[in-house]
Protein backbone atom coordinates (compact mmCIF):
# COMPACT_ATOMS: atom_id res chain seq x y z
CA UNK A 1 0.00 0.00 0.00
CA UNK A 2 1.56 3.39 -1.05
CA UNK A 3 2.16 6.24 1.48
CA UNK A 4 -0.25 8.56 0.26
CA UNK A 5 -3.19 5.80 1.33
CA UNK A 6 -2.36 4.80 4.46
CA UNK A 7 -2.28 8.75 5.12
CA UNK A 8 -5.50 8.92 3.66
CA UNK A 9 -6.89 5.81 5.64
CA UNK A 10 -4.91 7.18 8.67
CA UNK A 11 -7.00 10.29 8.79
CA UNK A 12 -10.27 8.73 7.92
CA UNK A 13 -9.41 6.70 10.95
CA UNK A 14 -8.61 9.94 13.27
CA UNK A 15 -12.58 11.51 11.56
CA UNK A 16 -13.63 8.54 12.84
CA UNK A 17 -12.52 8.51 15.71
CA UNK A 18 -13.57 12.29 16.61
CA UNK A 19 -17.16 11.41 15.27
CA UNK A 20 -17.44 8.65 17.99
CA UNK A 21 -16.49 10.68 20.90
CA UNK A 22 -18.98 13.40 19.94
CA UNK A 23 -21.68 10.59 19.47
CA UNK A 24 -20.80 9.58 23.18
CA UNK A 25 -20.38 13.27 24.58
CA UNK A 26 -23.80 13.97 23.24
CA UNK A 27 -25.40 10.43 24.75
CA UNK A 28 -23.15 11.48 28.15
CA UNK A 29 -24.97 14.38 28.25
CA UNK A 30 -28.24 13.14 28.31
CA UNK A 31 -28.30 10.49 31.19
CA UNK A 32 -31.84 11.81 32.37
CA UNK A 33 -32.51 8.99 29.64
CA UNK A 34 -33.81 5.53 30.97
CA UNK A 35 -30.58 3.31 31.73
CA UNK A 36 -31.69 0.08 29.87
CA UNK A 37 -32.35 2.93 26.70
CA UNK A 38 -28.60 3.80 27.46
CA UNK A 39 -27.46 0.51 27.38
CA UNK A 40 -29.19 -0.23 23.78
CA UNK A 41 -27.48 2.88 22.40
CA UNK A 42 -24.42 1.53 23.83
CA UNK A 43 -24.64 -1.54 21.55
CA UNK A 44 -25.65 0.51 18.94
CA UNK A 45 -22.36 2.76 19.20
CA UNK A 46 -20.38 -0.66 19.38
CA UNK A 47 -21.97 -2.48 16.21
CA UNK A 48 -20.74 0.81 14.42
CA UNK A 49 -17.36 1.69 16.17
CA UNK A 50 -16.36 -1.62 17.90
CA UNK A 51 -14.47 -1.98 21.16
CA UNK A 52 -13.16 1.36 20.87
CA UNK A 53 -16.68 2.70 21.74
CA UNK A 54 -15.55 1.56 25.36
CA UNK A 55 -12.98 3.46 26.32
CA UNK A 56 -14.09 6.42 25.65
CA UNK A 57 -17.61 5.74 27.09
CA UNK A 58 -15.75 4.79 30.71
CA UNK A 59 -13.21 8.19 30.35
CA UNK A 60 -16.76 10.34 30.30
CA UNK A 61 -18.44 8.25 33.02
CA UNK A 62 -15.81 7.89 35.45
CA UNK A 63 -12.39 9.62 33.69
CA UNK A 64 -10.86 6.56 33.83
CA UNK A 65 -8.55 5.11 31.05
CA UNK A 66 -8.46 1.31 29.35
CA UNK A 67 -7.53 -0.91 26.64
CA UNK A 68 -10.50 -1.26 24.67
CA UNK A 69 -10.48 -4.98 25.78
CA UNK A 70 -10.70 -4.26 29.82
CA UNK A 71 -13.42 -1.47 29.15
CA UNK A 72 -15.22 -4.03 27.40
CA UNK A 73 -14.95 -6.35 30.39
CA UNK A 74 -15.70 -3.55 33.14
CA UNK A 75 -18.54 -2.17 31.08
CA UNK A 76 -19.97 -6.08 30.85
CA UNK A 77 -19.29 -6.39 34.67
CA UNK A 78 -20.73 -2.63 35.40
CA UNK A 79 -24.54 -3.90 33.46
CA UNK A 80 -24.03 -7.13 35.33
CA UNK A 81 -23.81 -5.69 38.65
CA UNK A 82 -27.16 -3.04 37.54
CA UNK A 83 -29.34 -5.78 36.33
CA UNK A 84 -28.40 -7.47 39.96
CA UNK A 85 -28.79 -4.56 42.02
CA UNK A 86 -32.20 -3.35 40.09
CA UNK A 87 -33.66 -7.21 40.55
CA UNK A 88 -32.77 -6.75 44.55
CA UNK A 89 -34.16 -3.47 44.90
CA UNK A 90 -37.30 -4.10 42.59
CA UNK A 91 -36.51 -0.83 41.18
CA UNK A 92 -34.44 0.95 38.04
CA UNK A 93 -30.79 1.74 39.46
CA UNK A 94 -28.97 4.68 38.47
CA UNK A 95 -26.30 3.36 36.01
CA UNK A 96 -23.86 5.25 38.03
CA UNK A 97 -24.93 3.46 40.89
CA UNK A 98 -23.51 -0.11 39.84
CA UNK A 99 -20.28 1.96 38.38
CA UNK A 100 -18.96 3.74 41.49
CA UNK A 101 -19.85 0.90 43.56
CA UNK A 102 -17.37 -1.56 41.03
CA UNK A 103 -14.56 0.62 40.68
CA UNK A 104 -14.81 0.83 44.43
CA UNK A 105 -15.00 -2.41 46.08
CA UNK A 106 -14.49 -4.98 42.90
CA UNK A 107 -11.63 -2.67 41.08
CA UNK A 108 -10.55 -0.71 43.69
CA UNK A 109 -9.95 1.90 41.42
CA UNK A 110 -11.33 4.78 43.35
CA UNK A 111 -10.19 6.26 47.03
CA UNK A 112 -12.20 9.18 46.76
CA UNK A 113 -15.00 8.99 44.35
CA UNK A 114 -16.98 12.71 43.49
CA UNK A 115 -20.46 13.20 42.43
CA UNK A 116 -20.13 15.82 39.21
CA UNK A 117 -22.51 17.06 36.55
CA UNK A 118 -21.12 15.70 33.19
CA UNK A 119 -22.06 18.98 31.36
CA UNK A 120 -20.29 21.17 34.36
CA UNK A 121 -17.36 18.61 33.96
CA UNK A 122 -16.63 19.77 30.43
CA UNK A 123 -16.86 23.06 31.09
CA UNK A 124 -14.40 22.42 34.06
CA UNK A 125 -11.99 20.46 32.09
CA UNK A 126 -12.12 22.86 28.75
CA UNK A 127 -11.16 25.54 31.94
CA UNK A 128 -8.14 23.48 32.54
CA UNK A 129 -7.21 22.67 29.13
CA UNK A 130 -7.59 26.10 27.24
CA UNK A 131 -5.56 28.74 27.27
CA UNK A 132 -7.36 32.05 28.77
CA UNK A 133 -5.90 34.48 26.21
CA UNK A 134 -5.65 32.92 23.11
CA UNK A 135 -8.85 30.23 24.05
CA UNK A 136 -5.92 27.62 22.18
CA UNK A 137 -5.01 24.14 24.35
CA UNK A 138 -2.26 24.54 26.91
CA UNK A 139 0.45 22.76 27.50
CA UNK A 140 -1.56 20.46 30.32
CA UNK A 141 -3.68 18.92 27.33
CA UNK A 142 -0.71 18.81 25.33
CA UNK A 143 0.89 16.12 27.56
CA UNK A 144 -2.15 14.06 27.73
CA UNK A 145 -3.36 14.36 24.08
CA UNK A 146 0.14 14.39 22.18
CA UNK A 147 0.80 10.67 23.69
CA UNK A 148 -2.95 9.54 22.79
CA UNK A 149 -1.98 10.50 19.00
CA UNK A 150 1.48 9.02 19.11
CA UNK A 151 -0.64 5.96 20.02
CA UNK A 152 -3.27 6.03 17.11
CA UNK A 153 0.04 6.90 14.84
CA UNK A 154 1.21 3.48 15.31
CA UNK A 155 -1.99 1.69 15.82
CA UNK A 156 -2.84 2.83 12.40
CA UNK A 157 0.82 2.73 10.71
CA UNK A 158 0.96 6.12 10.08
CA UNK A 159 2.58 9.00 11.45
CA UNK A 160 2.07 12.17 13.55
CA UNK A 161 4.22 15.41 13.10
CA UNK A 162 4.57 17.95 15.71
CA UNK A 163 5.76 22.13 13.90
CA UNK A 164 6.75 24.40 17.14
CA UNK A 165 6.36 28.36 15.84
CA UNK A 166 7.48 30.97 17.80
CA UNK A 167 7.07 34.71 16.87
CA UNK A 168 10.14 36.48 16.11
CA UNK A 169 10.93 39.29 17.88
CA UNK A 170 7.71 39.41 19.91
CA UNK A 171 9.85 40.80 23.22
CA UNK A 172 10.98 44.13 21.02
CA UNK A 173 7.43 44.52 20.05
CA UNK A 174 6.05 44.14 23.47
CA UNK A 175 8.21 46.70 24.93
CA UNK A 176 8.42 49.28 22.45
CA UNK A 177 4.28 49.15 22.30
CA UNK A 178 3.28 47.56 25.32
CA UNK A 179 1.54 44.42 26.86
CA UNK A 180 -1.56 44.82 25.35
CA UNK A 181 -0.49 45.54 22.03
CA UNK A 182 1.35 42.20 22.48
CA UNK A 183 -1.77 40.24 23.39
CA UNK A 184 -3.53 41.26 20.83
CA UNK A 185 -0.57 39.92 18.22
CA UNK A 186 -1.10 36.99 20.57
CA UNK A 187 -4.78 36.44 19.97
CA UNK A 188 -4.66 37.76 16.51
CA UNK A 189 -1.50 34.68 15.86
CA UNK A 190 -3.65 32.30 17.17
CA UNK A 191 -7.16 33.05 15.05
CA UNK A 192 -5.09 32.60 12.29
CA UNK A 193 -3.65 29.45 13.32
CA UNK A 194 -7.09 27.82 14.25
CA UNK A 195 -8.72 29.23 10.64
CA UNK A 196 -5.88 27.57 8.38
CA UNK A 197 -5.42 24.00 10.05
CA UNK A 198 -8.09 20.55 9.72
CA UNK A 199 -10.28 19.39 12.02
CA UNK A 200 -8.02 16.80 13.04
CA UNK A 201 -5.46 18.90 13.84
CA UNK A 202 -4.54 20.29 17.18
CA UNK A 203 -3.20 24.20 17.51
CA UNK A 204 -1.60 24.55 21.78
CA UNK A 205 -0.45 27.68 22.96
CA UNK A 206 2.74 26.00 24.28
CA UNK A 207 4.50 29.11 26.31
CA UNK A 208 4.68 33.14 25.83
CA UNK A 209 5.08 33.08 22.47
CA UNK A 210 5.29 29.64 21.66
CA UNK A 211 2.67 27.79 19.60
CA UNK A 212 2.82 24.18 18.92
CA UNK A 213 0.78 22.08 16.27
CA UNK A 214 0.34 18.50 16.45
CA UNK A 215 -0.42 17.52 13.08
CA UNK A 216 -1.77 13.76 12.53
CA UNK A 217 -1.00 12.17 9.37
CA UNK A 218 1.06 14.76 7.97
CA UNK A 219 4.46 14.19 7.02
CA UNK A 220 7.06 16.83 6.83
CA UNK A 221 6.19 17.80 3.35
CA UNK A 222 2.53 18.77 4.67
CA UNK A 223 4.30 20.52 7.87
CA UNK A 224 6.20 22.92 5.16
CA UNK A 225 3.20 23.36 3.22
CA UNK A 226 1.16 24.12 6.43
CA UNK A 227 3.97 26.88 7.64
CA UNK A 228 4.28 28.47 3.92
CA UNK A 229 0.62 29.11 4.24
CA UNK A 230 0.83 30.17 7.40
CA UNK A 231 3.95 32.53 6.93
CA UNK A 232 2.06 34.12 3.67
CA UNK A 233 -1.46 35.23 5.60
CA UNK A 234 1.01 36.49 8.77
CA UNK A 235 2.95 38.39 6.62
CA UNK A 236 -0.54 39.94 5.21
CA UNK A 237 -2.44 40.54 8.27
CA UNK A 238 -3.18 43.89 9.43
CA UNK A 239 -1.57 43.99 12.79
CA UNK A 240 -0.98 47.99 14.52
CA UNK A 241 2.94 48.60 14.30
CA UNK A 242 3.92 45.34 12.51
CA UNK A 243 6.41 47.81 9.82
CA UNK A 244 8.45 48.34 13.04
CA UNK A 245 9.76 45.20 13.45
CA UNK A 246 13.06 43.66 11.98
CA UNK A 247 11.93 42.21 9.72
CA UNK A 248 9.14 44.55 8.67
CA UNK A 249 6.01 42.39 9.53
CA UNK A 250 5.09 40.27 12.03
CA UNK A 251 6.71 37.01 11.28
CA UNK A 252 7.14 33.52 13.08
CA UNK A 253 10.10 30.84 12.71
CA UNK A 254 9.35 27.53 12.99
CA UNK A 255 10.91 23.71 13.56
CA UNK A 256 9.52 20.65 12.75
CA UNK A 257 10.18 16.72 13.94
CA UNK A 258 8.07 13.71 13.14
CA UNK A 259 6.92 10.12 14.58
CA UNK A 260 7.90 7.42 14.10
CA UNK A 261 11.13 8.59 12.06
CA UNK A 262 12.66 11.65 14.48
CA UNK A 263 11.74 10.20 17.90
CA UNK A 264 9.62 7.38 19.35
CA UNK A 265 8.15 8.75 22.78
CA UNK A 266 6.79 12.43 23.19
CA UNK A 267 9.45 13.80 25.50
CA UNK A 268 11.97 13.26 22.89
CA UNK A 269 9.60 14.60 20.07
CA UNK A 270 8.74 17.77 21.38
CA UNK A 271 12.76 18.16 22.43
CA UNK A 272 13.37 17.35 18.48
CA UNK A 273 10.75 19.89 17.50
CA UNK A 274 12.07 22.57 19.85
CA UNK A 275 15.45 22.07 18.68
CA UNK A 276 14.86 22.48 15.13
CA UNK A 277 12.92 25.75 16.05
CA UNK A 278 15.67 26.94 17.88
CA UNK A 279 18.28 26.19 14.87
CA UNK A 280 15.29 28.14 11.91
CA UNK A 281 15.82 31.50 15.04
CA UNK A 282 19.43 31.22 14.56
CA UNK A 283 19.43 30.92 10.73
CA UNK A 284 17.96 33.87 10.24
CA UNK A 285 14.12 33.90 11.43
CA UNK A 286 11.00 33.76 9.24
CA UNK A 287 11.55 30.07 8.12
CA UNK A 288 11.17 26.26 9.21
CA UNK A 289 13.86 24.20 9.78
CA UNK A 290 13.33 20.81 9.43
CA UNK A 291 14.84 18.07 11.92
CA UNK A 292 17.32 15.88 10.77
CA UNK A 293 18.49 18.00 8.13
CA UNK A 294 22.20 18.22 9.99
CA UNK A 295 22.70 14.60 10.66
CA UNK A 296 26.38 13.13 8.95
CA UNK A 297 26.74 12.41 5.38
CA UNK A 298 25.91 8.86 4.21
CA UNK A 299 28.24 6.82 1.60
CA UNK A 300 27.18 7.97 -2.04
CA UNK A 301 26.77 5.63 -4.76
CA UNK A 302 26.81 7.18 -8.52
CA UNK A 303 24.08 5.33 -10.35
CA UNK A 304 21.79 6.66 -12.75
CA UNK A 305 17.75 6.33 -11.96
CA UNK A 306 14.60 7.28 -13.71
CA UNK A 307 12.27 9.46 -11.78
CA UNK A 308 9.60 12.02 -10.95
CA UNK A 309 9.15 14.88 -9.19
CA UNK A 310 6.20 17.51 -8.61
CA UNK A 311 7.04 20.78 -7.15
CA UNK A 312 3.81 21.92 -5.03
CA UNK A 313 0.94 20.51 -7.16
CA UNK A 314 1.57 16.99 -6.95
CA UNK A 315 -0.43 16.18 -10.27
CA UNK A 316 1.66 18.47 -11.80
CA UNK A 317 5.18 15.85 -12.48
CA UNK A 318 8.34 16.11 -14.17
CA UNK A 319 10.83 13.35 -15.31
CA UNK A 320 14.16 13.36 -13.90
CA UNK A 321 17.40 11.60 -14.01
CA UNK A 322 19.55 10.85 -11.19
CA UNK A 323 23.64 10.81 -10.84
CA UNK A 324 24.08 9.99 -7.51
CA UNK A 325 22.26 9.07 -4.54
CA UNK A 326 22.64 8.07 -0.45
CA UNK A 327 19.94 7.46 2.38
CA UNK A 328 20.31 11.20 2.90
CA UNK A 329 20.76 13.07 -0.13
CA UNK A 330 20.41 12.66 -4.22
CA UNK A 331 22.22 14.57 -6.88
CA UNK A 332 19.51 15.02 -10.55
CA UNK A 333 19.33 16.29 -13.56
CA UNK A 334 15.82 18.21 -14.20
CA UNK A 335 15.01 20.37 -16.74
CA UNK A 336 13.96 23.71 -15.18
CA UNK A 337 15.52 25.62 -12.37
CA UNK A 338 14.28 25.07 -8.95
CA UNK A 339 14.74 28.00 -6.16
CA UNK A 340 17.48 27.05 -3.13
CA UNK A 341 15.18 26.12 0.09
CA UNK A 342 12.56 24.43 -2.57
CA UNK A 343 10.84 21.00 -1.24
CA UNK A 344 10.49 18.47 -4.55
CA UNK A 345 8.80 15.37 -3.95
CA UNK A 346 10.59 13.08 -5.23
CA UNK A 347 9.63 9.21 -7.19
CA UNK A 348 12.58 6.87 -7.79
CA UNK A 349 12.17 4.07 -9.38
CA UNK A 350 14.69 1.32 -8.16
CA UNK A 351 15.27 -1.89 -10.28
CA UNK A 352 13.57 -4.57 -9.24
CA UNK A 353 11.18 -2.74 -7.13
CA UNK A 354 7.60 -3.08 -7.51
CA UNK A 355 6.82 0.68 -7.22
CA UNK A 356 8.58 4.28 -6.98
CA UNK A 357 9.66 4.94 -3.88
CA UNK A 358 9.23 8.50 -2.44
CA UNK A 359 12.31 10.29 -1.94
CA UNK A 360 11.05 14.06 -0.46
CA UNK A 361 13.98 16.33 -0.16
CA UNK A 362 14.80 20.27 -0.11
CA UNK A 363 17.18 21.51 -2.62
CA UNK A 364 20.60 22.20 -1.26
CA UNK A 365 22.41 23.08 -4.55
CA UNK A 366 21.11 24.14 -8.12
CA UNK A 367 23.23 25.25 -11.07
CA UNK A 368 22.65 25.31 -14.89
CA UNK A 369 24.43 22.47 -16.78
CA UNK A 370 24.50 22.39 -21.03
CA UNK A 371 21.54 21.89 -23.17
CA UNK A 372 19.42 23.76 -20.79
CA UNK A 373 19.61 21.21 -18.04
CA UNK A 374 19.79 21.82 -13.96
CA UNK A 375 22.08 19.89 -11.74
CA UNK A 376 20.17 19.94 -8.54
CA UNK A 377 21.15 18.81 -5.27
CA UNK A 378 18.62 17.82 -2.68
CA UNK A 379 18.80 16.74 1.28
CA UNK A 380 16.22 14.13 1.87
CA UNK A 381 13.19 15.35 4.35
CA UNK A 382 11.57 11.79 5.23
CA UNK A 383 11.28 8.55 3.61
CA UNK A 384 8.62 5.72 5.26
CA UNK A 385 10.57 2.61 6.58
CA UNK A 386 10.23 0.22 4.04
CA UNK A 387 10.62 2.19 1.48
CA UNK A 388 14.36 2.89 3.29
CA UNK A 389 15.02 -0.56 3.83
CA UNK A 390 14.62 -0.99 0.06
CA UNK A 391 17.07 2.25 -0.56
CA UNK A 392 19.61 0.81 2.05
CA UNK A 393 19.51 -2.72 0.28
CA UNK A 394 19.81 -1.07 -2.96
CA UNK A 395 23.25 0.87 -2.00
CA UNK A 396 24.77 -1.65 0.13
CA UNK A 397 24.57 -4.14 -2.78
CA UNK A 398 26.20 -1.33 -5.06
CA UNK A 399 28.73 -0.93 -2.28
CA UNK A 400 29.83 -4.22 -2.16
CA UNK A 401 29.91 -4.41 -6.41
CA UNK A 402 32.69 -1.78 -6.20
Amino acid sequence: MSEERQNVEAEEQWQREQEMERSLRELMQGLVIPDEKLAEDIVLLESHYGHDIYPTLLYYLCHLRYSPEDAKRHWDNILKLHQKMSSNLDMEVDIRVPLVSYFIHDEKSFDQPTLIEIVFFEKMQESVYRDELTTLYNYRYLKEHLAQEMQRAKRYGSMVSLMMLDIDDFKMYNDRHGHEAGNHVLVKFADLIKANIRGVDTAVRYGGEEFLLILPTTGKIGVVTVYERLQKILRKARIKHADQQPLGAITASAGVATFPADADNATELLQHTDNAMYVAKKSGKDRIYIYGDNRRSHQRIDVQLEGSYALGDPAQRHSLRTINISEGGVLVVIEEQVPDGAIMDILLTLPDARQAIPFPGRVIRNESIDDGNYLVGLRVVEIPTQDRLQLQNFIGKNLLEE
